[in-house]
């Protein structure tokens, strides 16, 4: 008996399904089942199909004595269309009944999608505070002791030396936008964010503050933002980490006045571990690490034939691999071109929605996308 089973999931479908093998033998006698469960949920426009089939054969030796196959497909709901057929087999004699229905009305054709503001959509979503995270600085750079305080119910309090992230997920930005899920895209289809960010202070009589942005990024299905053909969707990544927002460090403590600073003298406290009772000895004498390193090297241990003989033959030092995303560069006809393009790119390569991006706004007409390479 083997049993398989899938599941995929889009962004517009669910798609599901099993297959169960069944296969005995005795005697010279032989059994072999099938049965197989396909599904796909489409939801816009809603609609599902579903296909069924499987069969049962007793055979002696390579001979059918009796079978039994069943299949039946069914879609729906505007128009609903059920189709099936069963045959049936025994010793010499064999029947197959068919059939086809359709019913039900047909669903009137949809209207057009409007036009979303993805813009608006964009600003509602980094104006949520659930979209923002205070980061504190690293391990020992915290300079001060925090306290809980008693009134941050519905702030967010950002460490002084610390960072400030912001993101959202309703589309990415950097990138001109030709739709928005199945919706032409309204106003401005390239969404921005500012290279720096500006801090006010809460008294008006103190300068505000600038301090530089780091993109940060977040999963992206690029056939839910961009038009691609048919041939573009099968080669371009179903989801990569685009930009969708941003991080300052430093946002409150950088270029502030540091008043009320309060000096202090540190002396070292000397404690003796080891008590009265210990007898001094001489110093070991010390050994430079170079000639220890080339002795033990030459020891009888590392020189043992057990260390190349049966599995150690075949011990390698270990390779630290890993796997990474896919990144692509766009490349032209001519060589200065081609340099040109990888140097804005950056030697890693970008994503595949970015370099397509370069490649749509490049004034050279004859550009193709090449991947950098997947693995480190």
């Amino acid at each position: 008996m083997r049993l398989e089973a899938y599941f995929a999931l889009t962004a517009n479908t669910v798609q599901f399904g099993a297959r169960l093998e069944l296969y005995a033998a005795a005697l010279g006698f032989s059994v072999e089942g099938l049965l197989t469960f396909d599904a796909l949920v489409r939801f816009e426009p809603f609609g599902f199909e579903v296909d069924i089939a499987g069969h049962v054969t007793l055979k002696r030796g390579s001979r059918t004595l009796m079978g039994v196959a069943v299949e039946l497909a069914l879609s729906g709901p505007e128009p609903w269309h059920v189709r099936g057929r069963a045959r049936f087999e025994i010793l010499f004699l064999s029947a197959e009944i068919s059939f086809d229905r359709t019913f039900g009305e047909r669903a009137a054709p949809a209207a057009l999608p409007q036009p979303v503001d993805v813009a608006a959509k964009v600003e509602e979503a980094l104006a949520d505070p659930r979209n923002r995270t205070a980061q504190l600085t690293g391990a020992g750079r915290t300079v001060v002791t925090l306290r809980e305080l008693p009134d941050a119910d519905g702030r967010l309090v950002v460490h002084p030396l610390g960072g400030l992230s912001f993101t959202q997920r309703v589309a990415p930005l950097g990138i001109t936008l030709t739709r928005y899920g199945t919706s032409p895209v309204a106003g401005d289809p390239r969404l921005d964010l500012e290279r720096e960010l500006t801090v006010d202070d809460a008294d008006p009589a103190t300068a505000p503050v600038t301090v530089p942005l780091t993109p940060t990024r977040e999963y992206f299905a690029p056939a839910q933002f961009l038009d691609l053909t048919d041939d573009q969707k099968l080669s371009a990544p179903s989801f990569e980490l685009l930009t969708a927002g941003a991080s300052a460090e430093g946002v409150t403590g950088r270029a502030r006045e540091r008043a009320g600073v309060f000096a202090s003298t540190v002396d070292y406290e000397e404690v003796l571990q080891d008590g009265p009772h210990r007898v001094e000895g001489d110093a070991g004498t010390p050994v430079a690490f170079g000639t220890a390193g080339l002795r033990t090297a030459a020891g009888p241990a590392a020189r043992a034939a057990t260390r190349r003989t049966g599995r150690q033959r075949f011990t390698a030092a270990p390779r630290d691999l890993g796997v990474r995303d896919t990144r692509w560069t766009v490349s032209g006809a001519e060589p200065e071109t081609t340099a040109g393009l990888r140097r804005a790119a950056a030697p890693t390569g970008t994503t595949w929605t970015e370099a397509a991006e370069q490649r749509r706004t490049g004034t050279t007409p004859v550009l193709r996308l090449t991947p950098v390479g997947g693995t480190r």
